[in-house]
């Protein structure tokens, strides 16, 4: 634009002045126009003006227009591009609703509830009877509209029950699946059996107690009377129910396997990942103790588990050669458990000890501890003292008097199986009589018994040694079983009555 330009033409809407709209704009005016170009992204008046010609004049109402404020809001809501229309509101007429009458229409949606005559028993409709009704639709329109303010559906049902304040006088109807429907839209619906806290909550500690207690080889229904005791009632999950619900809380982890004889037993998989993955993160504490203790529970369970899923052979004995030397003594041990106890223990034999010791204390009917195991047997050997053996048992330093008496069984048993695997060497077989009741009263129901070992050396120490071959576990044996008849046990019973 060019000042001669200007002279005869508004700066603002480019035309033609008259005599009395003609206005001189002062330097303050010059800086109001400047701001508004600005705001209105007006580059060409913008560099006009900043070029400071000496004389700017404007129609009035273009001043008043292009300075006001309101019209700078309207012009800046306004759509950015020609693909983006204004929207403009356009109110709704009565003329654009359908005709709704409260004897012929379904007051939720709107259409005509037609009757059947020719099947009367199929029909949907229903006739307002009670006052109450309309109270609790209302109530239901309002949680819809909270949880969402655009429901049209919530919206119109509204907008029709503000109209009539007694649906009853009006008669008015409406459709039986439209009622459900409605009513069902801010209820979920599952599918089954509702929960039951009692249970739940039963079931609940029960998984807490699963990963704390030190039990093992329990079955689903041994864990099913837990359920009920824990939560002091008599009601629990069934056994088929229960068996889901563990497997749906740890998944992998756990499975069910026949033990010993006893089905669905219990056991654990892969425990790691899931008090790493599951429980770590979703206990996180701040406090540096609590999270020291949670960091120490953490490892514990860790190592617990991995004891638990540690294979034992509980059909043969410990043999020598499990702990005739401290790396088998130590392989034996869990890597986890042997980790803590190496960083925990600086002595090599005390660790080892402690860490079978800790095994077994953990796993006290499916495993035999090597070094616990032979350091009873030692004990009854050069002892034979059953209340230290118990003593030392309870304390958790070796096996029990009874676990004892079962294997000198069980060796009794098993002679036969007893080989030597070295067939150069020197066997010398010894063997003596047993007398027992030798002298009773009337000369009967004495015992008379032979009993025969072998003794076996290698013709030379340095170069030849024997094989072990381990002891087989068996069931334990009454001493009537054991000895033949009854007789021998009838003997003994009576023989101790004489000597009383």
């Amino acid at each position: 634009m060019s000042d001669r330009l200007h002279e005869n033409l508004c700066v603002i809407c480019r035309k033609p002045f008259t005599e009395q709209d003609d206005v001189n704009v002062v330097t303050r005016g010059k800086e109001t126009l400047i701001d508004f170009s600005t705001k209105y992204g007006d580059s060409e008046l913008l560099t006009y003006l900043q070029s400071n010609p000496a004389v700017v004049k404007v129609h009035n109402n273009c001043r008043k227009n292009y300075t006001s404020s309101r019209r700078l809001e309207q012009f800046l809501k306004r759509p950015t591009s020609d693909t983006e229309p204004e929207v403009v509101q356009i109110k709704a007429l009565r003329s654009c609703y359908k005709s709704f009458t409260w004897k012929l229409h379904c007051f939720f949606c709107g259409e005509l509830c037609t009757e059947d005559d020719r099947h009367p028993e199929r029909m949907d409709n229903r006739v307002v009877r009670t006052l109450q009704i309309r109270d609790s639709v209302l109530d239901m329109c309002a949680k819809r509209l909270l949880l969402c303010e655009t429901d049209a559906v919530a919206q119109a049902v509204q907008r029709r029950l503000l109209t009539c304040c007694d649906l009853v006088a009006e008669e008015a109807v409406y459709h039986r699946r439209c009622h459900t429907n409605f009513f069902d839209y801010c209820s979920v619906r599952k599918v089954g059996r509702p929960i039951d806290k009692g249970k739940e909550e039963g079931f609940e500690r029960l998984c807490n107690w699963l990963e704390e207690t030190n039990n093992e080889l329990l079955t689903v229904g041994e864990l099913s009377d837990m359920a009920a005791s824990l939560t002091g009632t008599s009601e629990s999950y069934s056994e088929k129910w229960l068996k889901t619900k563990l497997q749906e809380r740890y998944r992998d982890h756990i499975i069910f396997a026949e033990v010993a004889g006893r089905k669905n037993v219990i056991c654990w998989k892969k425990m790691a990942a899931y008090i790493i993955n599951d429980k770590w993160y979703e206990d996180r504490c701040r406090s540096v103790d609590e999270e020291s203790e949670r960091v120490i529970i953490a490892a514990a369970k860790l190592i617990k588990f991995a004891v638990k899923e540690m294979e034992c052979d509980m059909s043969k004995y410990p043999t020598c050669q499990s702990f005739a030397s401290k790396e088998d003594a130590t392989n034996w041990i869990p890597p986890l458990l042997q980790k803590f106890m190496s960083t925990l223990v600086s002595a090599d034999i005390k660790a080892v000890a402690l860490g079978q010791a800790l095994v077994q204390a953990v796993r006290p009917k499916s495993v035999i501890a090597p070094l616990l195991f032979g350091l009873g047997v030692s004990l009854d050997h050069l002892v034979g003292s059953k209340l230290v053996i118990n003593l030392l048992h309870r304390l958790g330093y070796c096996e029990s008097y009874d676990e004892l008496t079962r294997f000198k069984q069980c060796v009794v048993q098993g002679q036969d199986d007893m080989e030597m695997t070295c067939s150069d060497a020197f066997t010398q077989f010894a063997a003596d009589n047993v007398d027992h009741n030798t002298c009773t009263m009337n000369g009967l129901q004495t015992f008379h018994g032979m009993g025969i070992i072998s003794m076996s050396t290698p013709y030379s120490l340095s170069d030849h040694h024997f094989g072990e071959i381990p002891i087989r576990r068996l069931q334990k044996t009454l001493l009537r079983k054991l000895y033949g008849t009854e007789e021998y046990h009838w003997c003994i019973t009576h023989s101790h009555r004489d000597l009383h």
